[in-house]
Protein backbone atom coordinates (compact mmCIF):
# COMPACT_ATOMS: atom_id res chain seq x y z
CA UNK A 1 0.00 0.00 0.00
CA UNK A 2 1.69 3.32 -1.08
CA UNK A 3 2.56 5.97 1.82
CA UNK A 4 -0.17 8.37 0.19
CA UNK A 5 -2.89 5.89 0.68
CA UNK A 6 -1.57 4.91 4.16
CA UNK A 7 -1.87 8.80 5.58
CA UNK A 8 -5.66 8.96 4.07
CA UNK A 9 -6.77 6.17 5.61
CA UNK A 10 -4.92 6.56 9.26
CA UNK A 11 -6.04 10.30 9.45
CA UNK A 12 -9.00 10.31 9.29
CA UNK A 13 -9.94 10.96 12.79
CA UNK A 14 -7.47 14.31 12.17
CA UNK A 15 -10.06 15.90 9.46
CA UNK A 16 -13.11 14.82 10.99
CA UNK A 17 -12.74 14.32 14.57
CA UNK A 18 -16.88 14.39 15.29
CA UNK A 19 -17.99 11.33 18.35
CA UNK A 20 -20.59 13.46 19.64
CA UNK A 21 -23.82 14.99 19.22
CA UNK A 22 -22.15 18.02 21.21
CA UNK A 23 -18.98 18.43 18.54
CA UNK A 24 -21.50 18.70 15.63
CA UNK A 25 -23.20 21.59 17.26
CA UNK A 26 -20.08 23.10 17.63
CA UNK A 27 -19.41 22.91 13.78
CA UNK A 28 -18.81 26.70 12.33
CA UNK A 29 -19.85 27.34 8.86
CA UNK A 30 -20.66 29.92 6.82
CA UNK A 31 -22.07 28.08 3.95
CA UNK A 32 -25.11 29.54 2.39
CA UNK A 33 -27.92 28.27 0.01
CA UNK A 34 -29.11 29.93 -3.36
CA UNK A 35 -32.32 28.06 -4.73
CA UNK A 36 -31.87 25.68 -2.77
CA UNK A 37 -32.56 24.43 0.91
CA UNK A 38 -30.67 22.16 3.46
CA UNK A 39 -33.08 19.39 2.96
CA UNK A 40 -32.67 19.56 -0.51
CA UNK A 41 -28.81 19.89 -0.16
CA UNK A 42 -28.93 16.57 1.85
CA UNK A 43 -30.91 14.42 -0.27
CA UNK A 44 -28.02 15.21 -2.73
CA UNK A 45 -25.20 14.79 -0.76
CA UNK A 46 -26.60 11.66 0.33
CA UNK A 47 -26.43 10.20 -3.02
CA UNK A 48 -23.22 11.29 -3.33
CA UNK A 49 -21.60 9.95 -0.48
CA UNK A 50 -24.11 6.54 -1.46
CA UNK A 51 -22.08 6.37 -5.11
CA UNK A 52 -18.70 7.42 -3.58
CA UNK A 53 -18.73 4.75 -1.09
CA UNK A 54 -19.65 2.22 -3.91
CA UNK A 55 -16.58 2.96 -6.03
CA UNK A 56 -14.58 3.14 -2.80
CA UNK A 57 -15.89 -0.65 -2.44
CA UNK A 58 -14.74 -1.30 -6.01
CA UNK A 59 -11.72 -0.54 -6.41
CA UNK A 60 -10.02 -1.79 -2.47
CA UNK A 61 -11.36 -5.07 -3.99
CA UNK A 62 -7.84 -6.62 -3.63
CA UNK A 63 -7.85 -7.85 -7.68
CA UNK A 64 -8.29 -3.81 -9.12
CA UNK A 65 -6.11 -2.24 -5.71
CA UNK A 66 -2.57 -2.90 -6.90
CA UNK A 67 -2.80 -0.98 -9.84
CA UNK A 68 -5.63 1.61 -8.89
CA UNK A 69 -4.03 2.83 -5.26
CA UNK A 70 -3.91 6.34 -6.85
CA UNK A 71 -7.21 6.18 -7.93
CA UNK A 72 -8.73 4.63 -4.95
CA UNK A 73 -6.92 7.47 -2.59
CA UNK A 74 -8.65 10.18 -4.92
CA UNK A 75 -11.71 8.43 -4.72
CA UNK A 76 -11.44 8.70 -1.01
CA UNK A 77 -10.53 12.41 -0.83
CA UNK A 78 -13.66 12.76 -3.04
CA UNK A 79 -16.27 10.67 -0.54
CA UNK A 80 -14.74 12.77 2.18
CA UNK A 81 -14.89 16.13 0.24
CA UNK A 82 -18.79 15.41 0.12
CA UNK A 83 -18.80 14.93 3.72
CA UNK A 84 -17.02 18.35 4.55
CA UNK A 85 -20.15 19.74 2.24
CA UNK A 86 -22.53 17.26 4.39
CA UNK A 87 -21.27 18.72 7.95
CA UNK A 88 -20.49 22.19 6.77
CA UNK A 89 -24.88 22.03 6.07
CA UNK A 90 -25.70 21.58 9.95
CA UNK A 91 -25.51 25.10 11.35
CA UNK A 92 -28.26 26.10 8.54
CA UNK A 93 -30.39 22.59 10.47
CA UNK A 94 -28.79 23.70 14.09
CA UNK A 95 -29.50 27.13 13.95
CA UNK A 96 -32.04 28.26 11.65
CA UNK A 97 -35.15 27.38 14.26
CA UNK A 98 -36.67 25.76 10.96
CA UNK A 99 -36.28 22.63 12.30
CA UNK A 100 -37.95 20.40 15.16
CA UNK A 101 -35.93 18.68 17.93
CA UNK A 102 -36.88 15.20 16.51
CA UNK A 103 -35.74 15.71 12.85
CA UNK A 104 -32.43 16.97 14.59
CA UNK A 105 -31.96 14.16 16.65
CA UNK A 106 -32.17 11.89 13.92
CA UNK A 107 -30.00 13.59 11.55
CA UNK A 108 -27.30 14.23 13.77
CA UNK A 109 -27.14 10.56 14.79
CA UNK A 110 -27.33 9.14 11.53
CA UNK A 111 -24.22 11.51 10.60
CA UNK A 112 -21.97 10.21 13.29
CA UNK A 113 -23.08 6.52 12.48
CA UNK A 114 -21.76 7.84 8.49
CA UNK A 115 -18.57 9.05 10.07
CA UNK A 116 -18.12 5.66 12.21
CA UNK A 117 -18.82 3.78 9.20
CA UNK A 118 -16.20 5.30 7.24
CA UNK A 119 -13.63 4.81 9.72
CA UNK A 120 -14.52 1.20 9.87
CA UNK A 121 -14.35 1.23 6.27
CA UNK A 122 -10.85 2.62 6.12
CA UNK A 123 -9.61 -0.20 8.54
CA UNK A 124 -11.15 -2.89 6.39
CA UNK A 125 -9.42 -1.58 3.64
CA UNK A 126 -5.96 -1.30 5.59
CA UNK A 127 -6.22 -4.91 6.93
CA UNK A 128 -7.43 -6.01 2.90
CA UNK A 129 -10.77 -7.43 4.02
CA UNK A 130 -12.20 -9.01 0.94
CA UNK A 131 -15.64 -8.39 1.47
CA UNK A 132 -16.25 -4.24 2.79
CA UNK A 133 -19.46 -4.55 5.13
CA UNK A 134 -19.45 -0.94 5.94
CA UNK A 135 -20.15 -0.61 1.88
CA UNK A 136 -23.75 -2.04 2.63
CA UNK A 137 -23.96 -0.36 6.19
CA UNK A 138 -23.16 3.11 4.22
CA UNK A 139 -25.59 2.48 1.74
CA UNK A 140 -28.53 1.83 4.50
CA UNK A 141 -27.27 5.13 6.46
CA UNK A 142 -27.52 7.41 3.09
CA UNK A 143 -31.09 6.09 2.51
CA UNK A 144 -31.79 6.83 5.75
CA UNK A 145 -30.29 10.54 5.14
CA UNK A 146 -32.54 10.32 2.18
CA UNK A 147 -35.39 9.32 4.09
CA UNK A 148 -35.34 12.37 6.51
CA UNK A 149 -34.45 14.80 3.38
CA UNK A 150 -37.78 13.50 2.10
CA UNK A 151 -40.06 13.40 5.05
CA UNK A 152 -38.35 16.79 6.80
CA UNK A 153 -40.75 17.85 10.33
CA UNK A 154 -44.13 16.87 9.31
CA UNK A 155 -43.02 13.53 7.93
CA UNK A 156 -41.04 12.53 10.45
CA UNK A 157 -44.06 13.30 12.95
CA UNK A 158 -46.39 11.40 11.21
CA UNK A 159 -43.60 8.39 11.13
CA UNK A 160 -43.64 8.57 14.71
CA UNK A 161 -47.85 9.12 15.42
CA UNK A 162 -48.31 5.72 13.15
CA UNK A 163 -45.55 3.87 15.83
CA UNK A 164 -47.83 5.76 18.59
CA UNK A 165 -51.47 4.56 16.83
CA UNK A 166 -49.89 0.73 16.89
CA UNK A 167 -49.27 1.29 20.93
CA UNK A 168 -52.74 2.53 21.47
CA UNK A 169 -54.07 0.38 19.71
CA UNK A 170 -52.34 -3.09 21.20
CA UNK A 171 -53.30 -1.24 25.15
CA UNK A 172 -57.50 -1.03 23.19
CA UNK A 173 -57.00 -5.15 22.04
CA UNK A 174 -55.73 -6.28 25.42
CA UNK A 175 -58.69 -4.55 26.87
CA UNK A 176 -61.15 -5.78 24.68
CA UNK A 177 -59.47 -9.00 25.09
CA UNK A 178 -60.14 -8.85 28.78
CA UNK A 179 -63.53 -7.88 28.64
CA UNK A 180 -64.54 -10.78 26.35
CA UNK A 181 -63.29 -12.49 29.97
CA UNK A 182 -63.10 -10.83 33.19
CA UNK A 183 -60.49 -11.90 35.48
CA UNK A 184 -58.71 -10.54 38.51
CA UNK A 185 -54.65 -11.46 39.06
CA UNK A 186 -53.84 -12.74 42.23
CA UNK A 187 -50.02 -12.55 41.46
CA UNK A 188 -47.88 -11.29 43.04
CA UNK A 189 -46.79 -8.24 40.52
CA UNK A 190 -43.69 -6.92 42.83
CA UNK A 191 -42.86 -10.03 44.53
CA UNK A 192 -42.97 -9.42 47.91
CA UNK A 193 -44.07 -12.06 49.13
CA UNK A 194 -41.19 -14.30 47.25
CA UNK A 195 -38.99 -14.45 50.47
CA UNK A 196 -41.98 -14.38 53.57
CA UNK A 197 -41.05 -18.51 54.63
CA UNK A 198 -38.80 -19.79 52.03
CA UNK A 199 -41.21 -22.59 51.08
CA UNK A 200 -42.34 -22.87 47.20
CA UNK A 201 -46.07 -21.63 47.09
CA UNK A 202 -48.40 -23.25 43.84
CA UNK A 203 -48.55 -20.37 41.42
CA UNK A 204 -52.03 -18.87 40.72
CA UNK A 205 -52.89 -18.05 37.76
CA UNK A 206 -56.25 -16.71 38.25
CA UNK A 207 -58.66 -15.69 41.31
CA UNK A 208 -61.84 -17.14 41.98
CA UNK A 209 -63.03 -13.60 43.19
CA UNK A 210 -66.02 -11.80 41.34
CA UNK A 211 -64.82 -9.12 39.10
CA UNK A 212 -66.75 -6.24 40.11
CA UNK A 213 -69.03 -4.63 37.89
CA UNK A 214 -68.13 -0.92 38.79
CA UNK A 215 -64.50 -2.26 37.33
CA UNK A 216 -66.45 -4.22 33.88
CA UNK A 217 -68.12 -0.97 33.33
CA UNK A 218 -65.10 1.27 33.85
CA UNK A 219 -62.68 -0.27 31.60
CA UNK A 220 -65.83 -0.64 28.85
CA UNK A 221 -65.55 3.19 29.08
CA UNK A 222 -61.75 2.94 29.19
CA UNK A 223 -61.62 1.15 26.02
CA UNK A 224 -63.86 3.49 24.72
CA UNK A 225 -61.81 6.36 25.53
CA UNK A 226 -58.77 5.06 24.15
CA UNK A 227 -60.55 3.83 20.82
CA UNK A 228 -60.94 7.68 20.80
CA UNK A 229 -57.24 8.70 21.22
CA UNK A 230 -56.37 6.36 18.28
CA UNK A 231 -58.94 7.87 16.04
CA UNK A 232 -57.31 11.44 16.37
CA UNK A 233 -54.28 10.22 16.42
CA UNK A 234 -55.58 8.78 13.04
CA UNK A 235 -56.90 11.36 12.12
CA UNK A 236 -53.85 13.79 12.24
CA UNK A 237 -51.60 11.16 10.09
CA UNK A 238 -54.09 10.60 7.47
CA UNK A 239 -54.94 13.99 6.93
CA UNK A 240 -52.89 17.11 8.09
CA UNK A 241 -50.72 19.08 6.31
CA UNK A 242 -49.47 22.45 6.03
CA UNK A 243 -48.00 24.33 3.01
CA UNK A 244 -44.70 25.12 4.89
CA UNK A 245 -43.69 22.82 8.10
CA UNK A 246 -40.76 24.30 8.13
CA UNK A 247 -41.14 27.78 9.63
CA UNK A 248 -40.35 28.72 13.11
CA UNK A 249 -43.72 28.92 14.49
CA UNK A 250 -44.50 25.57 12.04
CA UNK A 251 -41.41 23.76 13.75
CA UNK A 252 -42.31 25.02 17.19
CA UNK A 253 -45.61 23.48 17.44
CA UNK A 254 -44.63 20.44 15.47
CA UNK A 255 -42.34 19.52 18.14
CA UNK A 256 -44.94 20.28 21.21
CA UNK A 257 -47.15 18.18 19.49
CA UNK A 258 -44.54 15.46 19.14
CA UNK A 259 -43.91 15.66 23.26
CA UNK A 260 -47.49 15.58 23.66
CA UNK A 261 -48.41 12.51 22.11
CA UNK A 262 -45.47 10.81 23.48
CA UNK A 263 -47.20 11.88 27.21
CA UNK A 264 -50.33 10.50 25.68
CA UNK A 265 -48.86 7.13 25.47
CA UNK A 266 -47.24 7.06 28.13
CA UNK A 267 -50.30 7.61 30.17
CA UNK A 268 -52.66 5.46 28.50
CA UNK A 269 -49.93 2.50 29.25
CA UNK A 270 -50.10 3.86 33.09
CA UNK A 271 -54.09 4.42 33.31
CA UNK A 272 -54.71 0.74 32.06
CA UNK A 273 -52.21 -0.94 34.53
CA UNK A 274 -53.37 1.36 37.41
CA UNK A 275 -57.30 -0.59 36.95
CA UNK A 276 -55.89 -3.54 36.93
CA UNK A 277 -53.22 -3.48 39.76
CA UNK A 278 -56.26 -2.38 41.97
CA UNK A 279 -58.36 -5.51 41.15
CA UNK A 280 -60.96 -6.33 43.38
CA UNK A 281 -60.00 -3.50 45.14
CA UNK A 282 -60.92 -0.90 41.95
CA UNK A 283 -63.00 1.78 43.06
CA UNK A 284 -63.57 4.48 40.78
CA UNK A 285 -63.82 7.14 42.84
CA UNK A 286 -60.33 5.96 44.32
CA UNK A 287 -57.53 9.13 44.20
CA UNK A 288 -55.05 7.16 42.05
CA UNK A 289 -57.81 6.32 39.36
CA UNK A 290 -59.00 10.13 39.69
CA UNK A 291 -55.58 11.45 39.09
CA UNK A 292 -55.08 9.34 35.85
CA UNK A 293 -58.45 10.69 34.09
CA UNK A 294 -57.63 14.34 34.77
CA UNK A 295 -54.46 13.81 33.39
CA UNK A 296 -55.59 11.98 30.38
CA UNK A 297 -58.20 15.07 29.76
CA UNK A 298 -55.92 17.36 30.18
CA UNK A 299 -52.88 16.09 28.02
CA UNK A 300 -55.61 15.41 25.69
CA UNK A 301 -56.84 19.01 25.90
CA UNK A 302 -53.26 19.79 24.90
CA UNK A 303 -52.90 17.79 21.55
CA UNK A 304 -56.40 19.31 20.68
CA UNK A 305 -55.25 22.82 20.67
CA UNK A 306 -51.66 22.21 19.13
CA UNK A 307 -53.98 20.63 16.02
CA UNK A 308 -56.13 23.13 15.75
CA UNK A 309 -53.26 25.60 15.47
CA UNK A 310 -51.73 23.88 12.70
CA UNK A 311 -55.17 23.54 11.36
CA UNK A 312 -55.67 27.63 11.53
CA UNK A 313 -56.89 28.07 8.06
CA UNK A 314 -58.71 24.80 7.90
CA UNK A 315 -62.13 25.94 9.13
CA UNK A 316 -63.91 22.19 8.62
CA UNK A 317 -60.79 20.43 9.81
CA UNK A 318 -61.16 22.25 13.03
CA UNK A 319 -64.53 21.62 13.42
CA UNK A 320 -64.36 18.40 13.63
CA UNK A 321 -61.75 18.84 16.60
CA UNK A 322 -63.96 20.60 18.36
CA UNK A 323 -66.54 17.73 17.11
CA UNK A 324 -64.24 15.24 18.52
CA UNK A 325 -63.78 17.03 21.87
CA UNK A 326 -67.20 17.10 22.56
CA UNK A 327 -67.38 12.85 22.38
CA UNK A 328 -64.46 12.86 24.56
CA UNK A 329 -66.01 14.60 27.03
CA UNK A 330 -69.34 12.57 27.28
CA UNK A 331 -67.24 9.80 27.73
Amino acid sequence: MSDELENVLGTFNERFNYESIESLYGIKSTTQLKDSTPLLELAKLAKLIKAHSTKVGILSNETRLRNNEATLTKQILELEQTVFYLLSLLPLFHNSGHYTSYLLKHLDEAILNVLQCIRNMYEEIRQKTESLVSVGRLWSLTDELLMIADEGNLGLLKKHISSSITLVNDTVLELHDWLEEPTLDNSDPFGLGSESDGEDEPEVEGSNTAVPEEMIKFVKGLEGKFKMVKLLLSSFGKSISLKNPHTKSNAETLDKLYLVQIEVIEQIDEFASSVFMLGSDFNAKDDEIVAEVNRLDATMSRLCKLLKKLNKTDAKRNQWIESWETQWRKK
